[in-house]
């Protein structure tokens, strides 16, 4: 660990933990065993990341994050019992990642579950097991999002949005605020909807609710 390097005396960090050049670890953090921190990393108070997890050279986790809880892996017996499968994998953050302030990223059952390069993603948002999130990532606060799916590069998914679990999501993908993602998608562009559709064609959709209802904006809002 290097003397440029500030560790609160409140933090709580493994002996066997390796934290790079010039980083910062807040008030009451906890960093396991066998976590790898980079260059030029912050995490700040309250956040606790779990064991053999990675965080990249300049980082920054925001206060009350969890990086690498167990993810929801539960199989059901016959009568319907559920049974835990142990999470044995790690969650993996690469270079120049922003989490912001209570955001919980689930460990893979196996391998990992992986943010790519300069990705952000906003507070309040919860990333399940076995997820993968390509480089340049925009992601704003209050996503949620099941296990084992799959995004490209370059995406863009505004606020509050929702997404299924073990699908894929193509690079360049961009969506409207509270979109349900309940298919893969393959073609890039624009979507909105709370069934998933190209944007242009959820205006159309909007616009014949607001028909048959009769409905009309009220004048302060035009």
């Amino acid at each position: 660990m290097s003397n440029e390097t500030v560790i609160s005396k409140f933090a709580k960090v493994h002996e066997s933990a390796q934290i790079g050049e010039a980083c910062f670890i807040g008030d009451f953090v906890s960093i396991d065993a066998g976590v790898v921190i980079g260059d030029h990393t912050r995490v700040e108070a309250f956040t606790h990341i779990y064991q053999n997890c990675e965080v990249g050279n300049n980082c920054y986790i925001g206060p009350h994050c969890v990086i690498g809880t167990d993810g929801f892996g539960y199989a059901q017996d016959q009568i319907g019992r559920s049974h835990f499968t142990p999470q044995i994998g790690i969650v993996k953050i690469e270079d120049d990642v922003k989490i912001l302030a209570h955001t919980s990223i689930d460990r893979a059952a196996f391998s990992n579950t992986a943010i790519g390069q300069s990705s952000i993603i906003g507070g309040h948002s919860h990333i399940a097991h076995n997820i993968k999130i390509g480089k340049n990532a925009k992601i704003w606060p209050g996503f949620v999002v099941a296990g084992s799916t799959k995004f490209g590069d370059n995406i863009e998914l505004g606020y509050r949005c929702n997404c299924v679990g073990h699908i894929e999501v193509c690079s360049d993908f961009k969506s409207e605020s509270m979109v349900i993602i309940n298919n893969s998608v393959k073609t890039a562009g624009h979507y909105a909807g709370q069934l998933l559709m190209d944007k242009s064609q959820w205006n159309e959709v909007a616009a014949g609710i607001r028909e048959s209802a009769n409905w009309t904006l009220p004048e302060e809002l035009k």
